[in-house]
C-alpha cells in the first residue's frame, strides 16, 4: 500500500554531522517533500473535480445501498490481500511479464476513470439551464382549483350593495376564457368562496348556500340547484326539516347529491316525486371525530361510484358510500358512521396542507391523457413540516397501503404549498411535483429522483400546472402574491437535471485516446514524470469512485484496517518492501517519484527498499564499483517514493464528506485533507533518517482526525450517523 522512503547513502548522513539534527534532515529532503506533499493535494483535489460526473452518473460500486453496508468494505480489504499475495506470488517464480502486462490492463481501465470523466467536464456543456418565469398573464378573479393539465377555474365573488354571487370561470392553457357561470349566494349570508369536487366530468359547487353542478367540458348547469336553507318571510334563512345547513361541500349523481354540512355530517339528498325542488334526506351519517369541515375541509374527491376519499387540516379518511343509513340518528345502540376503510390523523404541531390523487408513477398500464379515474390511484399528501406521504389504492381489493418505494424525509422545507400528479415528459407515466418553502422539485421515475428544481425568492406559490403551449411545454405558478396573476415560463430538456450516465461519443473517445497514448508512453520510457501523470490520474480516479461508493463512516473503517495491515507488511513480515521493489523495478505507476535534485532518471533506479532500510555506513576507502555507483547517483537524496495507496486512503475520505455530508461537507473534506498532510509532516521525520516507513497508519490518522475535528467544528455529531449495516 504504502511505504514513503528517500534513497539515501550513508555516506551523505555522516556528512550532516548530527544525524539528531531533524531540522537538518527535513532541509535535505525538502524538494522531495514539497514535491510529494504538492502530488497529494493536486490528486486530491483532481478527485474532487471529477466528483459531479461520477454524481451525476450515480456510479456507485456496489449500487447505492451498498454505500452503508459493511460487507463491501471487508471485500475491498479481501481484495487488496489477494492482489499482494498474486503479484509476490508471480515475482517469486520470475513471473515479471505476467505482473507488469495484467497491471498494465488493469491501469489502463483505471486511467479511464480519471480520463473519460475529465473530458466530459471539459468538452461536454451539461450544465442545467436555469428555469425563468418570465411572463405574466391576468386572469379575472383568483385561482382555486385545477382539475386537468391543460385548463384551471377562478373564482370572483361579487357584492352590488343589494346582492351577492359568486362567479366561476374556467381558462385554457393560454388563459383563455372557456365559459363561465355565475350562482348568486340569497339572503343567507355570503361566503366569500366557493368548494368544487369532481365526478366525471361534472363539477358540483357549493357556495354555502347552495349547491349547483356544471358539466365540465360545456359549462353547461346539470340537474337542479339545492338550496341549504329555507327562508322566512322576512327572508331570514331557516334550517329545512331534513337537514342542518349551511353546505360545505358535496357531490351529485344525477338525483342524488352527498353533501357535507358545516357540522361535518354527511347527507345522501333525493328528489321525491315529480317536484324538481322536492329534496328529501334519504340517508344520514356522522363522519370521522377528528374531521372538521368547517374552514378546514382540504380535498374530497371519488375514488369510484362507491367510495370517497376526504381530507381536512387534521385527518384523511377513505369511506364507503351508503345507500342507506341503518337507523335514525339519536337511537339508542344505533352506530350512523360512515364505513371506514383506511383513516391517517396527524400528531401535534402536524397539519395537511395539500393533497393530489392520479395515476400512480410505478403504473406504466394506462395513458394519462385517457384516463378517467378508473382503477387504482396514487395518492399523495403534504404536510405543514415539509412531510410528504404517498398511498396506493386498490380498487380490486378495496385497500389503501403506504407508497414505501418513496421517501423524501428531510429533504423538502415546510410547508408544502402543493402536490401535483403530472406528466411533464409525456411519458405516460407520472410525475411528482411538489412546491415547498423554497421552489418546486419535480421528480421521476421508479426512484422518484429530481430531475426539476427550481428556486422560488420573490414569489409566494400557491399552485404548480404544465401546459402545452404552441411555444413548448410551458410551466404555470399561482402565487399568493397576486392571485390575478399567472406566472409562465418555457420548459426546455436543458433544464432537466442530469442523472445517470451519460457518455458523449466525442468526450469519451478524446479520454480513451489520452489513456492509451499514456499507457504507450508508460511502456515506451516509463520516467518518473510518465509514472506521476498516470499515478495521479489513476489514483484521483480510484479516490473518486471509492469516496462516491461508502458513506464517510465506512471509509474510516477501511481506512483504520488498511492501516494495520500496512504497519505488519512493512515492520513484520515486509512484503510491502518486496512488492515495492517489484513495481519500481517494472516502472509501474501504483507509486509516486518525487525527485530530489535535477537530472535524476527512474530509469537509472537500482537499489532494493530492503537496502535502504538496512543501509549502513561503509568505508570510504574501500568501496565497490557498485557503491560509488550508487553514491554518485544518490547524492543529494535523488527521489522520494510514495505508495498510490498512502494518497488513496485519506483522499477517499476527503471525497467521501464532500458527497455525503449536506452540509459544509467541503468545508470538512478540506480539514480532512489538512490532516492527512500533517500526518504525512509527521511522517516525513521518518522518512528524514533515509528508512522506508509505513504510510497509511500516520496519514489515514491524520486524516480521520482532521475529519472528525472538522466534522463537529462545522456539521455536529451527525458526522458519524449514517446508519450502518452489515
Amino acid at each position: 500500500m504504502g511505504q514513503p522512503t528517500a534513497n539515501a547513502s550513508a555516506e551523505s548522513n555522516s556528512e550532516m554531522g548530527d544525524e539528531d539534527n531533524l531540522l537538518a534532515l527535513l532541509k535535505e529532503i525538502l524538494p522531495g517533500m514539497l514535491g510529494m506533499a504538492g502530488m497529494f493535494v493536486f490528486t486530491i483535489l483532481l478527485g474532487l473535480w471529477l466528483l459531479p460526473f461520477f454524481d451525476t452518473a450515480e456510479l456507485y460500486a456496489f449500487g447505492e445501498e451498498g454505500t452503508t453496508q459493511v460487507r463491501y468494505i471487508l471485500l475491498e480489504l479481501i481484495m487488496i490481500f489477494i492482489f499482494t499475495a498474486a503479484i509476490l506470488f508471480l515475482a517469486k517464480y520470475k513471473k515479471e511479464w505476467v505482473i507488469k502486462y495484467g497491471l498494465m490492463f488493469v491501469i489502463f481501465l483505471a486511467l479511464m476513470y480519471s480520463t473519460v470523466p475529465a473530458a466530459h467536464l471539459i468538452l461536454v456543456d451539461d450544465h442545467t439551464e436555469e428555469f425563468q418565469f418570465d411572463e405574466n398573464l391576468s386572469v379575472n378573479g383568483t385561482f382555486f382549483q385545477s382539475f386537468e393539465p391543460e385548463v384551471f377555474m377562478t373564482e370572483e365573488f361579487v357584492d352590488d350593495g343589494n346582492n351577492s354571487s359568486i362567479l366561476v370561470r374556467q381558462y385554457d392553457n393560454t388563459a383563455t376564457l372557456q365559459w363561465s357561470d355565475v350562482q348568486p349566494f340569497g339572503p343567507s349570508g355570503a361566503l366569500e368562496s366557493v368548494e368544487v369536487f369532481r365526478n366525471g366530468n361534472h363539477l358540483t359547487f357549493t357556495n354555502y348556500a347552495h349547491i349547483w353542478t356544471i358539466d365540465q367540458t360545456t359549462g353547461e348547469r346539470v340537474g337542479n340547484t339545492f338550496n341549504c336553507f329555507v327562508y322566512d318571510d322576512d327572508n331570514v334563512p331557516q334550517n329545512t326539516p331534513y337537514f342542518d345547513g349551511g353546505c360545505d361541500a358535496a357531490i351529485q349523481f344525477q338525483d342524488t347529491i352527498y353533501v357535507v354540512n358545516q357540522d361535518s355530517n354527511f347527507y345522501k339528498m333525493n328528489i321525491f316525486g315529480t317536484d324538481s325542488d322536492s329534496w328529501g334526506k334519504q340517508a344520514y351519517w356522522t363522519l370521522p371525530t377528528d374531521f372538521s369541515a368547517k374552514d378546514s375541509l382540504t380535498h374530497m374527491e371519488l375514488l369510484d361510484h362507491s367510495h370517497v376519499f376526504m381530507a381536512s387540516n387534521n385527518t384523511a379518511f377513505v369511506f364507503k358510500l351508503g345507500t342507506n343509513s341503518p337507523g335514525i340518528a339519536g337511537e339508542p345502540g344505533v352506530d350512523i358512521s360512515v364505513e371506514l376503510l383506511w383513516s391517517y390523523n396527524t400528531t401535534e404541531g402536524e397539519t395537511i396542507t395539500a393533497v393530489d390523487i392520479g395515476l400512480s408513477p410505478y403504473d406504466e398500464v394506462r395513458d394519462l391523457s385517457d384516463w378517467n379515474d378508473e382503477g387504482d390511484h396514487f395518492i399523495s399528501l403534504g404536510f405543514n413540516d415539509g412531510k410528504v406521504l404517498a398511498y396506493n389504492w386498490d380498487s380490486e381489493n378495496l385497500t389503501i397501503t403506504p407508497e414505501e418505494r418513496i421517501s423524501l424525509d428531510e429533504a423538502l422545507a415546510g410547508p408544502i404549498h402543493s402536490v401535483r400528479i403530472l406528466d411533464l415528459d409525456s411519458s405516460n407515466r407520472s410525475d411528482l411535483w411538489i412546491v415547498d418553502a423554497y421552489g418546486v422539485h419535480g421528480l421521476f421515475g421508479d426512484g422518484m429522483i429530481e430531475f426539476v428544481r427550481i428556486e422560488l425568492s420573490d414569489e409566494k406559490p400557491l399552485e404548480l400546472m404544465v401546459f402545452e403551449q404552441d411555444a413548448g411545454t410551458q410551466l404555470a405558478l399561482f402565487s399568493e402574491d397576486n392571485q390575478h396573476q399567472i406566472l409562465f415560463g418555457e420548459f426546455r430538456d436543458t433544464m432537466y437535471i442530469q442523472h445517470g450516465l451519460h457518455l458523449d461519443d466525442t468526450a469519451t473517445l478524446v479520454g480513451f485516446l489520452v489513456a492509451l497514448g499514456l499507457m504507450i508512453m508508460l511502456y515506451v520510457r516509463p520516467e518518473w514524470y510518465v509514472v506521476n501523470t498516470v499515478g495521479v490520474l489513476v489514483g484521483a480516479g480510484v479516490i473518486v469512485m471509492l469516496g462516491v461508493t461508502f458513506v464517510p463512516t465506512l471509509i474510516m473503517i477501511f481506512m483504520v484496517l488498511a492501516a494495520g495491515y500496512d504497519a505488519w507488511a512493512v515492520y513484520r513480515s515486509k512484503h510491502m518492501l518486496d512488492l515495492a521493489d517489484t513495481m519500481i523495478g517494472l516502472k509501474l505507476p501504483i507509486l509516486l517519484v518525487a525527485p530530489q535534485e535535477k537530472g535524476y532518471s527512474m530509469l537509472e533506479e537500482q537499489t532494493p527498499m530492503r537496502d535502504k532500510s538496512s543501509e549502513v555506513e561503509k568505508p570510504k576507502d574501500t568501496p565497490s564499483a557498485q557503491t560509488a555507483e550508487v553514491r554518485k547517483k544518490s547524492k543529494g537524496k535523488d527521489a522520494m517514493f510514495m505508495g498510490l495507496g498512502d494518497v488513496i486512503f485519506p483522499g477517499m475520505l476527503v471525497v467521501s464528506a464532500v458527497q455525503w455530508l449536506p452540509n459544509d461537507g467541503l468545508l470538512v473534506g478540506l480539514m480532512t485533507m489538512l490532516g492527512g498532510l500533517l500526518g504525512y509532516l509527521i511522517l516525513m521525520t521518518y522518512v528524514a533518517k533515509g528508512r522506508p516507513q509505513a504510510g497509511l497508519p500516520l496519514l489515514n490518522g491524520g486524516a480521520i482526525l482532521g475529519y472528525i475535528i472538522g466534522g463537529l467544528i462545522f456539521v455536529g455529531t451527525g458526522i458519524l450517523d449514517f446508519g450502518i449495516t452489515f
